[in-house]
């Protein structure tokens, strides 16, 4: 699970479809040090965005959570602006906090 904060998104058709706000994340590739965009979905309170690192289920993360674990700085496209944010990885009680918040945004789908 990533945890990304505002250090200053976008609307994707997607998220209409799926009933989960989308945004367009742009990172340096742990190995390539390319730049990787792609869009996922998360949440927010605030200036804060989480994303789920779930892979659907699988036992290994996918690779954009090696990605941001390798290098933190990121450019996210959410809600209609662009701003750069800074990932860790949630733990303790912010883990719970968005893994429970997490739950009851799916259970709506």
């Amino acid at each position: 699970m990533a945890f990304l904060e505002d250090k200053r998104g976008a609307f994707f058709f997607s998220s209409k479809l799926v009933g989960i706000p989308a945004l367009r994340i742009t990172m340096i590739g742990a190995k390539s040090k390319q730049p990787r965009s792609l869009v996922l979905y998360g949440f927010s309170e605030h200036e804060q965005i989480a994303l789920i690192a779930s892979n659907f289920g699988q036992t290994n993360n996918p690779s954009w959570y090696y990605n941001l674990k390798a290098n933190p700085k990121c450019q996210v496209e959410w809600k209609g602006r662009s701003a750069e944010y800074i990932a860790h990885e949630a733990a303790g009680e912010e883990y719970q906090k968005i893994l429970g918040y997490g739950c009851v945004l799916l259970q709506r789908l």
